[in-house]
């Protein structure tokens, strides 16, 4: 496919790595728990991830939790305890460890920069993401991305987030454009194909689990790839 005048990119495991840093880090702060109480690291592991897992299920518990992520998050880690008979004043500095193991190992997807680089000088670029103002921006500084976006759109600052059709009106509107000039480019099947292709977007699929898409998926990407480097790496074809 041909790429239209506008990019929009997703943010986290799109552009930056997120998603993929999660599991080591859990490990890695049970086993630290463990020397602390009486239950193992797996079974710490087992109940943190069983805890989050059907917390964030619920959209409408997605969006509260995500402006304020690591109180969220702290508040999940005291309820696994809680659920194990573990000591729930360990919750905050265990939290807090995750999150600075996982925010230490986040970088920049191979080729990403350079993508956007060679992009930005063909198309209009903008950043599309969900999230807290403070986390997001920290990152676009921290990884030198603020240069390749002529606008950014950040769920906090602009009062809407993904999949809510109302967040892609709002850029369309702000950058004068069209559906039909836009494309969304992200990892989350839901935000970032189908819900800009119910507005006439197209959406490209950024598979970077490589694992293709679920068996009987409604969604179908105009495209899809495992890095947005792809994009140019193809003559964006």
């Amino acid at each position: 496919m041909d790429l239209p005048p506008i990019l929009l990119f997703d943010l986290d495991d799109t552009i930056v790595t997120f998603d993929q840093h999660g599991p080591s880090a859990w490990r890695e702060v049970c086993e630290q728990a463990a020397r602390r109480c009486a239950v193992s690291a797996d079974t710490l592991y087992g109940e943190l991830i069983r805890v989050a897992d059907e917390y964030w299920a619920d959209p409408a518990r997605h969006r509260i939790g995500r402006l304020d992520l690591d109180n969220t998050r702290r508040r999940l880690v005291s309820e696994a305890f809680v659920n194990l008979g573990v000591d729930p004043a360990l919750a905050i500095p265990i939290t807090d460890e995750y999150i600075a193991l996982r925010e230490a190992r986040m970088g920049v997807f191979p080729g990403a920069r350079e993508a956007l680089a060679a992009l930005s000088t063909r198309h209009r670029l903008a950043l599309v993401t969900n999230g807290e103002s403070h986390k997001q921006r920290e990152k676009i500084e921290r990884f030198a991305l603020a240069r390749f976006f002529e606008r950014v759109f950040i769920e906090q600052e602009v009062g809407v987030g993904k999949p809510d059709p109302a967040v892609y009106r709002h850029i369309l509107f702000e950058m004068r454009a069209r559906p039909a000039d836009g494309c969304m480019i992200g990892d989350n099947l839901s935000w970032d194909v189908a819900a800009p292709q119910s507005l006439g977007l197209r959406g490209i699929w950024n598979d970077w689990r490589g694992k293709g898409l679920p068996t009987g998926s409604s969604v179908k990407p105009d495209r899809i790839v495992h890095f947005i480097a792809e994009l140019v790496q193809t003559g964006e074809g």
